[in-house]
């Protein structure tokens, strides 16, 4: 009987080859595997807000100057809701929909050149009544505030004293 022809170590060829074929399997199991894991729905325990580029949301017609996250969001009794922010900072988009949802806000459709006077006329035009759905001065305070992140428009208008404006 003729024995099969052994490597230097002392192993026979068929070893190494059953070694070798053990190693293809697994392999490809840990690939099939791997494929088929979807990372995306795996929860993270550190953060609720998730991220997403700069999109262009509804009622804007550009895309916003800041990133966006979605966060949950809270609304008091007199309609106004937040946060506008997601704790990393991020304009909560989360908020924006809500807001362009429940009241018809010409603040948040001005675009990035929006002047302080047009910003100044459209909370006039929100807060009046005119508009379906008239803002109630806390939601126009918060669609100000989240329009100027979403814009990019200067700080200064978020500033802007709502209560004090002579519409």
């Amino acid at each position: 009987m003729k024995k099969f022809g052994r490597i230097s170590d002392g192993f026979t060829v068929v070893e190494v080859l059953l070694v070798l074929l053990t190693l293809a399997i697994i392999g490809t199991a840990g690939y099939f595997v791997a494929k088929h894991i979807d990372t995306k729905t795996i929860p993270t325990a550190t953060s609720t807000a998730t991220r997403s580029n700069y999109s262009k949301l509804s009622p804007a017609t550009v895309n916003s100057k800041t990133a966006e996250c979605n966060t949950p969001i809270t609304v008091s009794n007199d309609g106004d809701s937040g946060p506008v922010q997601c704790s990393n900072g991020d304009l909560n988009a989360t908020e924006w929909n809500y807001l362009a949802k429940t009241t018809s806000l010409s603040i948040m459709t001005l675009g990035y050149n929006a002047t302080e006077q047009q910003v100044t006329n459209a909370i006039c035009s929100d807060t009046s009544g005119k508009v379906q759905d008239g803002a109630t001065l806390p939601i126009e305070g918060t669609a100000l505030e989240i329009s100027t992140m979403y814009y990019g428009w200067n700080s200064t208008y978020a500033q802007i004293n709502i209560t004090e404006l002579n519409c």
